[in-house]
């Protein structure tokens, strides 16, 4: 999200982790795309999440607390707030479905309990799509909704307690909560998790070539692979939910005339395993189903068809801004891929993967390599068309050959 903000690879925001010392609290956000967008003559409007950690934590920029504070360039800020500690506010922010606490321009917005979250943002964006619309500036949207992120509350016929082969140790399987409207409407469809074979599994026969902890872990039991097929079944519903909002947001813009003249954008943060190399769930690993997310985009000029340029969320700034006539509020680390739209261009540059997954005891606990955490990750390397280089914290490495081994 801060790559997303500033163009910039994390060891130029210096954010590496959604831990405290790493997270909201480490990121200056004086100039990011709201600033750049704002500055070339645009509405900048923002709904959802913003970095984890903002309200609880102190701001960087302030040094006070960010429970009300609004990032500069943001013409209306609707921010999803987690609560600080002694907070009056009992209970919901950003990861309940049923109660989501807004920073509404500085002021806390807290009239939404009850109300599905994903539904309440759909319906703010397209209000603000119809107020900006009367104006003779530009828009610019990021809407950053939580789904298909696990958030509470719980509900019945969750799977929780779910027990590792010969260990003894319960996994707590991670679920979003979902409207009773789309409940089960998957599951005829979905039979097994996204990451398991269609025979049944294993999910991978031998593990002994990945890097630790990976090459550990045991086989998914029969009742892992339930466990890990209803996650499955319960993001897609939640997923089914947003959908709904998202088909709100095009029908406004029809409505308004404004999707003759609008770019719309749409990937995500990270990638999941739902069963791949024995990962029952989870995200930051530099293997393929976490690294690799969906980029898709549509607007006037931009034609149909399937590319397989690589796009860096860098990138995607550089992007916005080109698109916008707007200057980078920093140094770019990515590149403007308007040409890619047309016809693939080929893979030029090899693309950075990185990311942090130790707490800082962790981290200190690995001084045997110290040289890879003076900078908070845990993982670097080096992805092109055909291979991928990495390096692990541990001192692991591993170089495989994409093309035979995908």
């Amino acid at each position: 999200r801060a790559s997303l903000l500033t163009g910039q690879y994390s060891q130029s925001t210096g954010v590496y982790t959604v831990l405290t010392d790493n997270g909201f609290k480490a990121f200056d956000d004086r100039r990011t795309l709201g600033t750049s967008l704002n500055a070339a003559g645009y509405n900048t409007l923002f709904i959802g999440k913003y970095l984890n950690g903002y309200g609880a934590q102190k701001s960087k920029v302030t040094g006070k607390g960010s429970f009300r504070y609004v990032p500069p360039g943001w013409t209306d800020w609707y921010g999803s707030v987690d609560r600080p500690a002694g907070s009056s506010y009992a209970s919901g922010g950003t990861y309940n479905y049923y109660h989501a606490i807004f920073n509404h321009n500085g002021t806390i917005d807290d009239t939404h309990k009850g109300q599905y979250q994903s539904g309440v943002e759909g319906r703010l964006a397209s209000t603000l799509i119809r107020k900006y619309h009367r104006s003779a500036k530009p828009f610019f949207l990021y809407f950053a909704p939580i789904a298909p992120h696990f958030g509470a509350p719980t509900e019945n016929g969750d799977p929780t307690h779910v027990v590792w082969p010969n260990t003894g140790k319960h996994e707590s399987m991670k679920t979003p909560a979902r409207p009773r409207s789309v409940r089960g409407i998957f599951d005829k469809q979905i039979l097994r998790a996204s990451g398991m074979p269609k025979n049944g599994g294993p999910s991978e026969q031998s593990v002994r070539d990945k890097h630790r902890p990976l090459r550990y872990l045991p086989e998914l039991s029969p009742q892992e692979k339930l466990a890990v097929r209803d996650v499955t079944r319960q993001r897609a519903e939640t997923l089914y939910a947003l959908d709904k909002q998202v088909k709100r947001l095009v029908n406004t813009l029809k409505a308004t005339g404004e999707d003759k003249n609008t770019v719309i954008m749409f990937t995500s943060d990270n990638g999941y395993f739902l069963g791949e190399h024995r990962l029952r769930q989870g995200k930051i690993l530099t293997n393929e189903p976490s690294l690799r997310v969906p980029f898709l985009i549509c607007g006037p000029g931009i034609p149909h068809g399937t590319r397989y340029d690589p796009i860096t969320t860098e990138d995607v700034t550089a992007t916005i801004l080109r698109f916008a006539g707007a200057k980078p509020p920093h140094p770019s680390d990515g590149a403007v891929v308007v040409a890619s739209f047309k016809a693939d261009q080929g893979w030029k540059l090899p693309v950075i993967t990185e990311g942090t997954t130790w707490d800082t005891t962790a981290r200190r606990a690995a001084s045997h390599h110290p040289a890879l955490f003076k900078d908070g990750r845990s993982t670097i390397g080096i992805r092109t068309a055909g291979w991928k280089y990495l390096r692990y914290h541990n001192g692991d490495g591993e170089l495989h050959n994409l093309t035979h081994d995908p």
